[in-house]
């Protein structure tokens, strides 16, 4: 490629890692070949893939689902634990509550894994609202787990 690929500056796009996105008129978009299935943010590569580890206009892979393991900010073992969710099944209004003070990233997933919201978290507790019905999945990104929401 000899014009300039427009990338944009090294940002959380999605995805564990922060990548350059790419915008729609950039000469990178459709240009690779003999790319793997999903970008760097494990999103799936769709037509002709793109050029570099951004794939403008890639599917968003399902929630993430993993095992406790990490912890946050002030929470020893037994993460999934220290974090309560209530109500849960919900009318679209909740709240999460830590064991501890924390500060983390929640994003939030729906049932077909598309990345419907995200907010950052300081303290011992937030409110989400104004969820439709569905099935959710709440990744906490610094503790590596996650919670199942529903809102009927």
């Amino acid at each position: 490629m000899t014009s300039n690929p427009l990338v944009q500056s090294l940002a959380e796009n999605g995805g564990p890692t922060k990548t350059m996105a790419i915008p729609s008129n950039s000469p990178a978009v459709n240009a690779g070949s003999s790319c793997t299935s999903t970008d760097q943010r494990g999103y799936a590569r769709v037509g002709n893939c793109d050029i570099g580890a951004f794939e403008y206009g890639g599917t968003a892979p399902g929630p993430i689902i993993t095992t406790p393991g990490n912890t946050l900010t002030g929470i020893s073992e037994g993460v999934k634990e220290a974090i309560l969710i209530y109500p849960n099944p919900s009318k679209g209004d909740f709240t999460i509550t830590f064991e501890k003070s924390v500060s983390d990233e929640i994003f939030i997933y729906n049932a077909q894994g598309i990345n419907v919201s995200s907010l950052k978290v300081k303290g011992d507790s937030c409110i989400i609202q104004g969820l439709s019905k569905g099935l959710y999945f709440l990744v906490f990104k610094d503790a590596n787990v996650y919670k199942k929401v529903i809102v009927e």
